[in-house]
């Protein structure tokens, strides 16, 4: 005679499908709470460095720039986006917490000039004041180049836009030896 196997007990607890919710649900609740804490993060660096830059007026960046670094004379300054580079500047500080050596100054114009009447005018100005010129150099959308006295650089980059060009002047001083790189990065 044959024995027949006994038959297992019958199933307790929860079903599949419920641990499945819960670890999957448990999952994007974890997701949503970094999201939500990283938000509320990026929220008050962000505004936190929109309070550092202060007013920005051709007056306030001539005085950041300092006489060294004119303004080009056919070019008007463009607020909004002079506002936002300097924010993420202070946002890069602030993250960073060691670029205190750095000091950077940015303005941002607006001109129908082209590089080959704006570098003419930075070359002329910096080599009066026996500035050295380091390098050019283009790309499909800008050319830029790069003077330097002792600390201090000033990169010079002219992205072509239409109708309008625009022309960003990078003043950095310090003994910081990522500026070089932070510097290739733009270019």
């Amino acid at each position: 005679m044959q024995q027949i196997p006994p038959t297992p007990p019958p199933r307790t607890g929860r079903p599949w499908w419920f641990w499945m919710l819960t670890g999957c649900g448990g999952c994007l609740g974890v997701v949503i709470l970094v999201s939500i804490v990283g938000g509320i993060f990026a929220a008050r660096t962000i505004g936190d460095a929109m309070k550092q830059v202060g007013p920005v007026d051709a007056a306030s960046v001539k005085k950041q720039l300092g006489p060294d670094v004119p303004l080009y004379p056919a070019a008007q300054l463009d607020t909004n986006a002079t506002r936002v580079a300097l924010a993420a500047v202070a946002v890069g500080r602030k993250i960073a917490r060691g670029a205190k050596d750095l000091n950077v100054d940015i303005a941002v114009l607006q001109t129908t000039d082209d590089e080959e009447k704006i570098f003419p005018f930075y070359r002329k100005h910096f080599a009066a004041r026996k500035w050295k010129e380091l390098k050019q150099r283009e790309r499909v959308d800008q050319a830029s180049v790069q003077f330097s006295q002792g600390k201090t650089s000033v990169f010079i980059a002219v992205k072509w836009n239409t109708p309008t060009n625009q022309l960003i002047l990078l003043k950095a001083e310090g003994d910081n030896p990522q500026f070089e790189e932070a510097v290739r990065g733009v270019q």
